[in-house]
C-alpha cells in the first residue's frame, strides 16, 4: 500500500521544475495531517521520503505532523509546500487555499482509488442487540480520532444519510488515538457497545491473528465490488499528496490507469 512510481514522478517533475528557478527555497515542507493511521508511516510516507532524499540530495525536505486546526493554519499561512491528508481534508480546503491534487493513494483491495476507503461499524458477533444502525441506540461507542476521515467522519455521515442522529444514538464516545486497547479490543472485551474501523483494518486483524475470525460481526454491511473488504459506509478516495501555491509549479495530468498503487 505504497503511493507508487507516478506519485514520485509527479512529485519529482515538480521538484525539477522549482529547481530550475533559483528564486525557490531549497527546503520543502510537507504537512501531515496527525488522524492519518500509524501504518501509512510505515508503508507509504516513510519509503516516499526515503526515495525523494535520495534522488533530489539537493533539497533539504522536511516533514511536520500537525493536528487538523494546526494544518489548516499553517496552510493558510503559507508555512508548507505540500501537504498529506485524508481525501475529506483536501475537499475542505483545496478551494480556499488554492490546493492542488498530485496524487491519491491506491489501496490494496481496492479497484479505484476514487472509491477505496469507509467505515466499519463493527459489535459482538453474539450480540444480538444490534442488527441495524437504528439499534445503536443510547449505546458507548469507540473510535480512533473525532477527526479522523475513515474512523469516524464517514460512519457519521452514514448515520445522517440514514436520517439517525449520532447525538442521541451514542451514549459514550472513546477515542482510542491509536493506543492500547485498541477499538477492536475494547469492543470485544465489552468495555464499549460498538466500534467503528476504517475499511480492511478488520480484515488486516483478523489475517494477522489480532482477533479471531468472525469474532465481530459487521453491521449495514454494503455490496460494494470496489473493494475486497466489508465495508457499512460509502466509499471516498484515500489519502492525497497536494502541492500549495507557495511555489509556482506546472500541472501534470495523467490517465486514470497511472492511479498510484
Amino acid at each position: 500500500m505504497v503511493l507508487g512510481s507516478i506519485a514520485r514522478v509527479l512529485f519529482l517533475t515538480a521538484l525539477i521544475a522549482a529547481n530550475a528557478a533559483p528564486a525557490f527555497s531549497k527546503t520543502i515542507t510537507i504537512g501531515i495531517l496527525d488522524t492519518i493511521d500509524p501504518w501509512f508511516y510505515v508503508q507509504t510516507f516513510g519509503p516516499t521520503m526515503e526515495h525523494l532524499r535520495k534522488v533530489i540530495p539537493q533539497y533539504e525536505i522536511k516533514s511536520v505532523e500537525l493536528s487538523f486546526e494546526k494544518l489548516q493554519k499553517a496552510i493558510k499561512a503559507g508555512e508548507l509546500d505540500f501537504f498529506i491528508a485524508p481525501s475529506g481534508f483536501f475537499a475542505y480546503v483545496a478551494e480556499s487555499a488554492g490546493a492542488r491534487h498530485i496524487a491519491t493513494r491506491h489501496p490494496q483491495g481496492a479497484k479505484d482509488p476514487s472509491k477505496s476507503v469507509g467505515s466499519v461499524f463493527v459489535v459482538r458477533a453474539n450480540d444480538s442487540r444490534f442488527n441495524n444502525l437504528s439499534d445503536l441506540v443510547k449505546v458507548s461507542v469507540a473510535a480512533t480520532d473525532s477527526n479522523s476521515f475513515d474512523g469516524w467522519i464517514i460512519a457519521l455521515g452514514e448515520l445522517l444519510l440514514q436520517n439517525l442522529d449520532p447525538k442521541k444514538m451514542f451514549s459514550g464516545i472513546t477515542y482510542t488515538g491509536y493506543g492500547i486497547p485498541d477499538v477492536a479490543s475494547m469492543v470485544l472485551n465489552k468495555q464499549v457497545d460498538v466500534g467503528i474501523l476504517k475499511t480492511c483494518d478488520l480484515e488486516q486483524f483478523e489475517r494477522d491473528g489480532t482477533i479471531a475470525k468472525g469474532a465481530l460481526r459487521v453491521l449495514n454491511p454494503k455490496n460494494d465490488s470496489s473493494i475486497s473488504c466489508r465495508v457499512s459506509t460509502d466509499l471516498y478516495p484515500d489519502v492525497v499528496f497536494a502541492s500549495l501555491p507557495k511555489r509556482e509549479f506546472p500541472a501534470v495530468s495523467y490517465s486514470r490507469r497511472q492511479e498510484a498503487r
